[in-house]
This record gives structure tokens, C-alpha cells and sequence, in this order.
């Protein structure tokens, strides 16, 4: 049988993987050199399925199709019914050419099937369908507590050109991100204009097939993002003139989002530009196909399988000068462990289990069920053990990823012509946060260029959660030179310049810190000075021989040192008492 949404649904569903739904679709997307259904199209039709798949498996039972259409299976059937009797009433909406063998296996039993649905409707007490959708849409709704983010995109379109095209023109706006979850009555089709991010628009996770399905998703003037994620590109707020490179840049919404804010709304960006990096050679392909489709091609330049780590700004020219960077690196990904876990709830899959008369084979007689053993008593000191070694595995790798996410943001700091700088993760671990910030601005290199928190962000005043500050202070005073002190001013501004989300306002956690320095003209036009140069200056700093590149030596031990840059081979001291020293610290006296 060919290729087509509904086998490719029901491959993965069949597919027994770990991971999230999303990364399964993703997975199974990637590996298929035949694949004709998009991720996001895959994921809506799955998760609006198994919402309803006891009511349909109900169906499907008593219907008694599958043992007329030997085409048809279980799980295939239950998507195609999905399509057939639930996505819009009393229309047929199976995406299948009308002589398709596995649309007319459905058709045929039309009457039928239509009977079993109105009965097992009925039996659970809804008067219509509109009822159970409403019903179904309730309890996903409570479940989640994050709706369906939509990013407009400026490249493509406006805002208002988006709410003045059918159906979005019949929707009602609300003026609270709640009442998307419990929209006024007679108004299901309602839509948030959000607070914060610009063109950003949140929706009930019900009209997530609506909105897959709609051309303005399909050519890319509408982005499914979610609101966290469209942080980073947001306080980054580069211009149109910046040069700007997105470091770890698949899938690419936060690649487009940088294009659509350099754009100002229009196609054109000056003279800017953006080098996007992805070291996965399958992840590069993923963003090149959402650069394209979003239509930021005329200033995305894609580094496909090309390692951030391995760009050197000195001898590149075209990284050389660029002015901004975000850095959003792999992490635990804890900050959308509570999405997931929601999506396990409301998509776990049970295969119809079948009479095996049904595939024309005798029934066995059954053996009488028996007793299942006793269980044993917990062992508590067997449990202790396990929750000990778990804690164990999940320090070490929280030490491995904090360590390369650091080397990646020390890189960034290098950069001779870069001001701003974004580091965000969907992580809710300190380590991975407060601490690499910390650690990154007590470092050599942030301390010689005069690298410092932006902590008034003033795109988010109005945001209330930020940084831990107890963390900012113990990270801090483990970095402490000898003859330092902590200035407690200090740590209050990193904690405030640090934003966290923790699932307030629709989004699940997340993590973004903005670095900021004022360009010296003198140092950016001459990065490296030769040391005659500085001493007939009458200076005594330090002189750096050429670029290296990042040590790529992480030392995975508690209160390690820095990762070493060996780039900046020094040839003479830093004195104790040069003007250009930045103090973050108060010394001792």
C-alpha cells in the first residue's frame, strides 16, 4: 500500500519507541525518504485521534467493519474514522483521493458507521457531537493549561492580515489568556493577542488540525512556536542592520523569528544578516526547510553540519563581525517534562484487541483467568538505593551538558565585535542556568571585555519571575579570587537580568539570560595589537598571539575550574590595577 498520512500515523503509533510523540513523529519523519505528510500535520492528526479512540474503537466493534474491509486494520481504521465522523459533522474529511481503496473501505459503511457513533455518543450522555467535542476539549484544555502558541510571521504577512482571513475573521478576541481555556459561551472560536512578544497569538490546543491544516500555516506566514521560546530572539531585538548568528539553530523557528524582527515587518533587512550553525546534518536539513518555507532565505545563511564551536571569528570574515548571538544548546530539556507528561495523558495508545474469528481463525477455548501473585512488599532499603543511583546519573549529566553549554557561551564572548548576547535553555535546573551565567561572566574573558547582565530588559518589565538569586550568590563565591568579596548589589542584578518561566502564563519552563557590553571602537577594529604597538602605548596588558579555537576539555569534577580558552595565549600579566579591569566584585581592602 502507498504512502499516505494515515499509514504513516499509523506506522508510529504501531512503533513502539521511547520519547515523546513529538520526537517519535520526528524520528520516524527524519529516517522515511518517502514520507508525504508534514510533523506537524502527523502530530495533529495522532493527538486529536487518541482523544477519542475508546469511542471509536466502540465503533469500530460494533460496526463489525473489519471483518467485511480486509484492507483495513485496526489502527488505520481508527485514524481514518477520526477524519470520517469527528473532524467536521456531517462532512467527509479523509485527506484520500475519492477512489482510494481505504476511503471507499469507510464510505461503503457510511450509514452504519454513522449509527454506531450516534449510539455510543448517546450512551455517554452527550446530546451532540458539538457536546462531546466540547467535553473532549475541556479536559485536554484542564490537562495542559498551555494553549496553542501561533506566531505570526512578518516576513510573510501582519497581524491584521492574518484576523481578516476566513476563519480567523469570525473568531472572538478575549482579553485574557484564561478565557482561552474557558471561553465565553457561544464563542469556542476565540484567540488571545499576547501581552509580551509581538504577533504572537495563543489559541484553544483543540484547533491544532484547524490551524496544521489552514495555507497559512501550509506557506508559512503562521508558525506553531510557543511563547517561551520566542524569548530569546525577542531580547535579543537585533536590528536590521546586525549581523547575527544563531549557534544551534534547528528546527529554526527561533532562526525565522530573528529574521521576521530584523525585517521590521517588511522583506527587507538592510544590510543584515544571519549565519545559522547545526552540526547534525539530518537537523540541518530540517532548518533548511523552515528558512524556506518561512521565507528567510534572502537573509539566512544556513552552516549545515558546521559546529559553532569550530567558527573562528578571526580568521572568518564573515563571522568575524557579527554583533549578536543566541545560544540555545542542548540541555535536559526538564522544562517540558509536565508538556510531555500532559501529552502521555491524553495520547496514550491501546490497540483494538480483535476476536480472532474476526481474521478468520478459530477460536481457542480460553483458559480460566487465574489469580495474579501477591505483590511484594517494597524493599525500602532497595528503593533508597535506586533513588540515590537515579540522583547520582542526573547530577552527572546535568555536569556534562552545564559544562559544554558554558564552552559554547565562552565562545560567543569571544567574538571581538559582538554587544549582545542571548543563552536560554527549556531547562529548570540551576545547574544549567543561574550557574552557567554566573560562571560565564566571572570568566577571563568576560572580565577583559567588559561582558555584564543586562538586567533591565526592559522588552520584559512587566515579566515577575526571574533568577534565583541564593544560587547566583553561591555560584559566585565558589569563582571568588583570592582578596574578592561579593558585592550583593551585583548578584540582585544578574538574578534580576536572569527570566525564568515555570508554567504561569502558558508556557512550561524555560530559561533566558541577556549578556551586554558597549562596543569600543579602538578594540573592534583592532582585536589583537602587537606588543611593541601596546608598549609604546605605555601599556601592559594582555597580548594574545593567534586563535586556537576552544579547549575542548571540560574538567567534570564539582567546583571545576573554567573551561580553558586557548585562544588568548598570554605573553605578559594582566596588572592587578589595569583601568580596563571591569568590577563586577568589590576587592578587600
Amino acid at each position: 500500500m502507498s504512502s499516505n498520512i494515515y499509514t504513516e500515523a499509523s506506522n508510529i503509533l504501531l512503533t513502539h519507541k521511547s520519547g515523546s510523540l513529538k520526537s517519535r513523529i520526528y524520528s520516524a519523519h527524519n529516517a522515511s525518504q518517502n514520507s508525504r505528510a508534514s510533523p506537524a500535520r502527523l502530530y495533529a492528526l495522532i493527538m486529536e485521534t487518541l482523544k477519542y479512540q475508546d469511542l471509536l474503537n466502540e465503533v469500530i466493534k460494533n460496526s463489525g467493519i473489519l471483518s467485511i474491509e480486509k484492507k483495513l486494520n485496526p489502527t488505520i481504521t481508527l485514524l481514518l474514522l477520526h477524519d470520517h465522523l469527528l473532524l467536521k459533522a456531517g462532512k467527509d474529511c479523509i485527506s484520500l483521493s475519492a477512489s482510494h481503496p481505504l476511503k471507499s473501505a469507510i464510505l461503503r459503511h457510511k450509514a452504519r458507521l454513522n449509527a454506531e457513533l450516534t449510539r455510543s455518543r448517546l450512551r455517554r450522555g452527550f446530546p451532540t457531537l458539538e457536546a462531546l467535542k466540547a467535553a473532549a476539549k475541556s479536559s485536554e484544555e484542564s490537562t495542559t493549561n498551555i494553549p496553542r502558541w501561533v506566531r505570526v510571521n512578518t516576513v510573510k504577512t501582519t497581524l491584521k492580515g492574518v484576523l481578516s482571513t476566513t476563519p480567523f475573521d469570525t473568531f472572538t478576541k478575549v482579553e485574557s489568556l484564561q478565557s482561552v481555556f474557558d471561553p465565553p459561551e457561544k464563542s469556542e472560536n476565540v484567540f488571545y493577542v499576547d501581552a509580551h512578544i509581538p504577533n504572537l497569538l495563543a489559541f484553544p490546543v483543540s484547533m491544532t488540525q484547524m490551524l496544521t491544516s489552514h495555507h497559512l500555516y501550509t506557506t508559512g506566514a503562521l508558525i506553531l512556536q510557543d511563547k517561551a521560546s520566542c524569548f530569546p530572539a525577542y531580547i535579543l531585538n537585533p536590528p536590521p542592520g546586525a549581523h547575527v548568528i544563531d549557534a544551534c539553530a534547528a528546527p529554526g523557528n527561533k532562526t525565522t523569528h530573528l529574521a521576521a524582527i530584523m525585517s521590521g515587518g517588511c522583506s527587507m533587512y538592510g544590510k543584515g544578516r544571519i549565519t545559522a550553525f547545526e552540526k547534525d546534518p539530518r537537523r540541518s536539513e530540517i532548518l533548511s526547510r523552515m528558512v524556506n518555507k518561512a521565507g528567510a532565505n534572502g537573509i539566512v545563511q544556513i552552516r549545515k553540519a558546521s559546529d559553532f564551536l569550530k567558527s573562528n571569528p578571526q580568521a572568518d570574515p564573515h563571522v568575524g563581525y557579527t554583533t549578536h548571538l543566541l545560544l540555545d544548546p542542548s540541555c535536559s530539556g526538564s522544562g517540558i517534562t509536565s508538556r510531555e507528561q500532559a501529552e502521555s495523558s491524553l495520547t496514550k495508545f491501546t490497540p483494538l484487541t480483535l476476536p480472532a474469528q474476526l481474521h478468520g481463525v478459530r477460536s481457542k477455548k480460553r483458559k480460566q483467568p487465574t489469580s495474579p501473585p501477591p505483590l511484594e512488599p517494597e524493599n525500602q532499603e532497595t528503593s533508597t538505593t535506586s533513588n540515590d543511583e537515579a540522583t547520582a546519573a542526573l547530577s552527572t549529566r546535568l555536569l556534562t551538558l552545564s559544562g559544554f553549554q558554558l564552552t559554547l557561551l565562552l565562545h560567543a564572548l569571544s567574538f571581538p565585535h559582538a554587544t549582545r548576547i542571548t543563552y536560554s535553555t527549556c531547562s529548570i535546573y540551576f545547574q544549567e542556568n543561574e550557574h552557567v551565567v554566573v560562571a560565564a561572566l566571572l570568566s577571563p574573558i568576560a572580565r577583559e571585555r567588559g561582558w555584564k547582565i543586562d538586567s533591565e530588559l526592559s522588552m520584559l518589565k512587566g515579566w515577575e519571575r526571574r533568577g534565583i538569586a541564593e544560587e547566583v550568590e553561591n555560584k559566585a563565591r565558589g569563582l571568588l579570587k583570592h582578596g574578592e568579596e561579593l558585592d550583593h548589589s551585583w548578584v540582585k542584578d544578574v538574578a534580576t537580568g536572569c527570566v525564568r518561566c515555570d508554567g504561569g502564563d502558558g508556557t512550561g519552563g524555560f530559561f533566558v539570560a541577556c549578556f551586554v557590553r558597549e562596543s569600543n571602537g579602538s578594540e573592534m577594529s583592532h582585536t589583537f595589537i602587537r606588543e611593541e604597538e601596546r608598549e609604546s602605548q605605555g601599556e601592559h596588558e594582555e597580548v594574545f598571539e593567534e586563535w586556537e579555537g576552544i579547549n575542548d576539555v571540560i574538567e567534570a569534577e564539582e567546583g571545576s575550574r573554567l573551561p580553558t580558552i586557548s585562544a588568548p595565549k598570554k605573553k605578559n600579566k594582566v596588572s592587578q590595577n589595569s583601568p580596563k579591569r571591569v568590577k563586577l566584585l568589590r576587592r578587600k581592602k
